[in-house]
């Protein structure tokens, strides 16, 4: 691997858009360790993309089985994770994601007294009447006036999951359109026990070896920790063998050892259109990136840096327009829109909608 052409097919790759299957949602889940949750059915569809049988509905079941949660994990954002996973890395994230809202939750007037009230209050209720939608939960919450100030409601729900009192986990209907919340010690139980230091080293390992090639940097953007632990973490991968290097263009990328061989099975595969769904990994999940997304072309994924990613066309390692799913009953079945200056075939892209787990 030698040039950003190479990093963004050995990413393809790495991430299960290309070669072999991952296997089942599990499967992806813990290849990837976390994938963007914040809008649902595009994280579904993620998952789906790189299982076998690229079934939605094999996902929900994960969801509804308890194999996997959806939870804020890193960065202050919402992820889907194996439920396995969830409390070792919280235990490294958690509270420093509370530290850098503290202002915020002040301002909002969530102290840790509210935080207690808010504990038994949800506890209580999901004890007493199973899972609960978010608008259960806001209803019972409403004698510590969390409707009164906008935000209050986002921050301490958010904090529950934090500190690790709820999460998200069973579907609240077949529409899929909602996750319900549930008790962590009811529904996971009891945390993995796990050094820090050896929290850190799985953590960068896993993501280098599902993302990869990635620097130090990268990995600090995505899990939230320090350079220093993204350093660390990533060299323990090296000297376990797990992870290697490569020089690129003036910079040093971490990625699975096995990575190189691979791409040279592959490659070709990589080239394929992708047609991605807003907030997939392949944009998202690192610093830079510009190997598939060119930095004058981000306003047309996230216009006016608002946060919400559109879903992307990927062909040839690049990040060529975006696109939606047409509701007419005929015609093209994805509605196209090219960067300025890209051209897309429109049947390439038609036959990327075949055994794709959004036109279900």
């Amino acid at each position: 691997m030698k040039t950003a052409a190479d990093i963004a097919a050995a990413r393809i790759l790495a991430l299960g858009l290309a070669g072999p299957a991952v296997g089942g949602p599990s499967d992806v889940a813990r290849h990837l360790v976390c994938l963007q949750g914040q809008a649902l059915p595009g994280a579904l569809t993620s998952v789906a993309l790189r299982t076998t049988d690229r079934d939605p509905a094999a996902v929900v079941a994960a969801l509804a089985g308890g194999e996997l949660v959806r939870a804020w994990t890193q960065r202050g954002t919402i992820h889907l994770l194996p439920a396995a996973d969830l409390g070792w890395i919280l235990d490294l994230t958690g509270e420093r994601m509370l530290r850098s809202s503290a202002k915020r939750r002040a301002e909002l007037g969530i102290d840790n007294e509210m935080f207690d009230r808010a504990t038994d209050i949800v506890t209580d209720l999901i004890r007493a009447g199973g899972p609960a939608a978010r608008t259960d939960l806001v209803a019972a919450l409403q004698p510590l006036g969390i409707g009164d100030i906008p935000g209050r409601e986002y921050h301490l729900i958010s904090m529950l999951s934090m500190r690790q009192v709820i999460v998200q986990g069973p579907p609240a209907d077949s529409a899929r359109a909602e996750l319900l919340f549930v008790l962590n010690a009811d529904w996971i139980g009891p945390n993995r026990t796990i050094a820090r230091t050896d929290a850190v080293a799985e953590w960068m390992t896993r993501y280098a070896v599902g993302h990869g090639p990635v620097t130090v940097a990268d990995a600090a953007r995505w899990t939230g920790l320090p350079l220093s632990d993204a350093r660390a973490g990533l060299a323990a991968g090296q000297g376990s063998g797990a992870l290697a290097t490569a020089d690129i263009e003036g910079a040093t990328y971490f990625h699975a050892a096995d990575l190189p061989d691979r791409l040279a099975d592959h490659r070709a595969e990589t080239d394929e259109m992708q047609l991605l769904p807003g907030f997939d990994e392949l944009i998202l999940g690192y610093k830079d990136r510009t190997p598939t997304l060119a930095a004058a072309d981000e306003q047309l994924v996230v216009p006016g840096g608002n946060g919400i990613f559109k879903a992307t066309v990927v062909h040839r390692g690049r990040a060529v327009g975006t696109w939606v799913r047409s509701p007419r009953g005929t015609g093209p079945r994805a509605l196209i829109t090219p960067f300025p200056g890209r051209r897309i075939n429109q049947r390439t892209a038609e036959r990327a909608t075949r055994r794709h787990p959004a036109f279900v």
